[in-house]
């Protein structure tokens, strides 16, 4: 109860000050009336490095809260809002609006380090949905995206561990399901049971940061014991789930190489 308070006063703070937030911003020229609705930029940064999680979802779209916020875990919540600045002391560089939506700039205090904040306005508020961290000069990444990607890892072994197809299917993309898990029989299961569980535990690594792959899509390395794999992600009701994933030492993806046991009905790893 008293976190949902907590989640009710956040957001009572921010519909409170943004009038007075917009008109100090005019002086400083953050915020530009006609060109969108107004926004607290410095109240939205600071709720949003600073909150725990209920409060910050409760800043967050429906759509990020769905990706992200409704599955992280107690113990993974700062793992995760890491990758999005929380806990950081910034300050607000510059706001920019777009109709509906805005764009706020951050920089963490005593670092050349830099984000930004996409929000969209609905109904009567301004909600969070994605936060760019710069990663060059001008170029900046999802941290959602890769957020998205973390979980989908996780999720991805934990049904690896469990060596149910079921599980599998929902961890994977529609395609990767339709291919392989859909079609392998209990017979199967217990002849890669023991690779899938040795998968299991060798990519339990960070996941790296997220690249465009050839093929399309993202990807993303993970480094386990027995070398490098990197996992391949595609999407699926509204987040990244794994599309595929893949070992140097294995030559082929690991969706081939369970079509091919699918089709000779054998295992066979190399």
């Amino acid at each position: 109860m008293a976190r949902l308070d907590e989640a009710i006063w956040t957001r009572w703070i921010l519909r409170t000050v943004r009038p007075l937030a917009c008109v100090l911003a005019l002086l400083a020229g953050a915020c530009q009336p006609g060109l969108g609705h107004p926004i607290a930029a410095n109240d939205f940064v600071y709720a949003f490095t600073r909150r725990p999680k209920k409060p910050l979802a409760a800043l967050s779209t429906a759509s990020f809260r769905k990706a992200v916020w409704d599955r992280v875990e107690p113990d993974e919540f700062e793992r995760i809002s890491a990758l999005m600045g929380h806990r950081v002391q910034a300050d607000v560089v510059d706001t920019q609006f777009n109709d509906n939506e805005s764009m706020v700039l951050f920089r963490v205090q005593g670092s050349k380090q830099r984000y930004r904040l996409f929000a969209l306005h609905e109904g009567k508020d301004w909600f969070i949905d994605d936060v760019l961290r710069e990663v060059a000069p001008l170029q900046y990444a999802s941290m959602r995206k890769q957020a998205e990607a973390v979980l989908a890892v996780r999720d991805f072994r934990r049904a690896l561990g469990t060596a149910d197809p079921q599980r599998l299917c929902v961890a994977s993309s529609d395609a990767f399901c339709e291919e392989t898990w859909r079609r392998i029989d209990s017979g199967m299961i217990q002849k890669i049971r023991s690779f899938l569980s040795s998968l299991e535990s060798d990519t339990d690594g960070a996941v790296g940061d997220l690249f465009e792959s050839t093929a399309g899509g993202h990807g993303a390395k993970v480094q386990g014991k027995g070398g490098a794999y990197t996992f391949y992600f595609g999407s699926k009701d509204g987040r990244l789930v794994v599309d595929d994933a893949s070992n140097s030492t294995w030559g082929k993806t690991l969706r081939v190489l369970l079509r091919e046991a699918l089709a000779r009905g054998d295992w066979q790893l190399i």
